[in-house]
């Protein structure tokens, strides 16, 4: 951190680090879970249904072979404080991961035959195998994952003499690229989509984030 003048500094890192597999991911657990996909293989067969996103159960696996992710971070900004009053803040981020420890994508399972089917379901045309009632994962250790992005936090009081004070808080957060790669080469990026599940539980990964906030304090009360 570096401060040139009173009102301004500003501020850089560098830190490495390691996540070992969790006993769920190398031990004798597992994950099962629920999500959507396409059945490629009956959708190529003429089989209508089966072109359609369709509810599937995902049954992961552990991974007694697992090696440890590896973790690169770097961030660097600034702190302005014009006045008593007033304060900015922005930040550059970015978080790189080797050997990220992922569940085998569901689309790369269906791909490799690893899944359940329901021979029940089976319509009358040639080779129709029957619908995906489950698919059968791994945890793996991924190529390498890279996330990116700024944050930029603003804050405003205002002092109201016998009033107190009130404040403003205005925080976003954006992220720029979410971007997993896979050992075979291929690469999603999560960033602005409802993915990445095994990450985020499927809450998603927005490319913005904003909150706002409003606070007034006197003596020793604090509403927000």
């Amino acid at each position: 951190k570096w401060t040139p003048m009173k009102e301004l500094a500003l501020r850089a890192s560098f830190a490495k680090g390691f996540r070992a597999p969790s006993p769920a991911e190398n031990g004798r657990g597992g994950l099962a879970a629920f999500t959507t996909a396409d059945d490629p293989l009956r959708c190529a067969l003429g089989v209508a249904a089966a072109c359609n996103a369709a509810n599937v159960a995902v049954i992961t696996s552990p991974n007694p072979d697992l090696t440890p992710e590896k973790s690169t971070t770097m961030t660097a900004g600034l702190v302005f404080d014009p006045s008593a009053n007033t304060s900015i803040a922005f930040d550059l981020w970015k978080v790189k991961r080797k050997d990220e420890i992922n569940q085998t994508t569901t689309a790369e399972a269906i791909a490799a035959g690893h899944v359940v089917r329901d021979p029940g379901s089976a319509t009358t045309i040639p080779g129709d195998p029957g619908a995906i009632v489950a698919v059968l994962a791994n945890y793996v250790n991924s190529a390498k994952s890279e996330v990116k992005g700024f944050d930029l936090d603003a804050r405003q009081s205002f002092p109201m003499g016998s009033a107190g004070k009130l404040g403003l808080d205005v925080k976003w957060t954006h992220m720029s690229s979410f971007k997993r790669t896979e050992r075979d080469g291929t690469s999603l990026d999560f960033a602005g989509t409802h993915g990445n599940c095994d990450v985020t539980n499927c809450i998603g990964t927005p490319a913005d984030r904003v909150n706002l906030g409003v606070s007034w304090e006197t003596g020793g009360l604090r509403v927000a």
